[in-house]
């Protein structure tokens, strides 16, 4: 065994290095091939979903919703209408905050 001065630097041995590189690698691909959505469970699939795209795609549909109650004024109710785009409009700023929170 080498006794290591201070001018010498570790050097590891890069055949090692190189091997053990390899077997995460190889390992990791073998987790890749056998993960499957039915193998895990209820709530590691829920931590998946992000709470945010839920509220911006429901922001999105209540919009969507206000925006064809307005369109059919005559026909629906303009109570409605207004709602919805309110509530649509309340998810959407929540939004733009979360985004500016984050950057």
């Amino acid at each position: 065994m080498k006794k290591i001065d201070e001018n010498d630097t570790y050097q590891p041995n890069s055949k090692i290095e190189e091997q053990i590189t390899k077997n995460i690698q190889r390992r990791k691909e073998k987790l890749m091939l056998d993960a499957n959505w039915d193998d895990l469970l209820f709530w590691d699939k829920v931590r998946l979903i992000d709470i945010w795209s839920i509220i911006s795609i429901l922001a999105n549909i209540t919009q969507i919703i206000g925006c064809l109650y307005s369109i059919f004024r005559n026909r629906l109710n303009v109570v409605t209408a207004d709602k919805s785009l309110g509530i649509g409009c309340m998810f959407s700023w929540f939004i733009i905050l979360r985004y500016i929170l984050k950057t």
